[in-house]
């Protein structure tokens, strides 16, 4: 009866091992890269943009997210001889899917966690929604002409999707990634030109970032 309860330890035990993790619920990061406008204006620069986030872990695999970006956009005309240069100002709250959720799942609780695994662990997609703050600094206008007509100050919602990397597991505290997000606007006035019929503003980032993670450690039983 004792050898039959030890076998039953030994077996048990490595799986309720395996089946756990540890993480901490929090991060803080900044991270900076360029910018690029996608709206009326077919030629685009990448501008710096600087970028400060808090991070709160539901799980290991889900995470909420609160940003605030400064930066600046740039664009000119290849048709005509429009251009513009903007500061802009956004805060976003997104929510954020590690593909680390997939490759515990299918991996089993004795597999060995291969350096592959590890880097899709730190995978992940997000979506969200904010609002964004623009204004020119130095744009090119024609009194009387439609084509050059807009507003110098805007202000839009927007809806922000990204895809990223974190190079580290969870039981890193410092955490370098690397995201490229695209956010689309619900309004025409991002570039400073709001031509009727045109489409939707929007714009793109990408970015390195470094966040520390901190507060007391939880146990994720998955």
């Amino acid at each position: 009866m004792n050898k039959i309860f030890t076998l039953l330890l030994v077996l048990v035990i490595p799986l309720l091992t395996n089946a756990q993790k540890l993480y901490r619920k929090f991060t803080v990061g900044v991270g900076t890269g360029l910018a690029y406008n996608h709206g009326d204006l077919r030629g685009r620069e990448g501008k710096e943009v600087y970028m400060g986030n808090l991070e709160y872990f539901f799980t290991p695999y889900i995470v909420g997210n609160g940003e605030l970006q400064v930066g600046n956009m740039a664009g000119y005309g290849l048709e005509t001889n429009r251009y513009f240069r903007s500061d802009f100002r956004s805060v976003t709250g997104n929510l954020k899917l590690y593909m680390g959720r997939l490759t515990d799942k299918f991996r089993g609780p004795y597999a060995y966690k291969t350096k592959l695994s590890q880097l899709f662990e730190g995978l992940y997609a997000g979506a969200g929604m904010g609002m964004i703050k623009s204004t020119q600094r130095d744009i090119y206008r024609q009194k009387d002409n439609d084509m050059y007509r807009g507003w110098d100050t805007d202000r839009d919602l927007i809806i922000p999707v990204s895809v990223g990397l974190d190079n580290s597991s969870f039981n890193s505290r410092i955490v370098a990634g690397l995201r490229y997000q695209y956010a689309f606007g619900l309004g025409d006035n991002m570039d400073g030109y709001a031509i009727k019929g045109s489409a939707k503003d929007m714009y793109s980032t990408i970015s390195v970032s470094l966040k520390y993670r901190f507060g007391s450690e939880h146990r994720y039983f998955q």
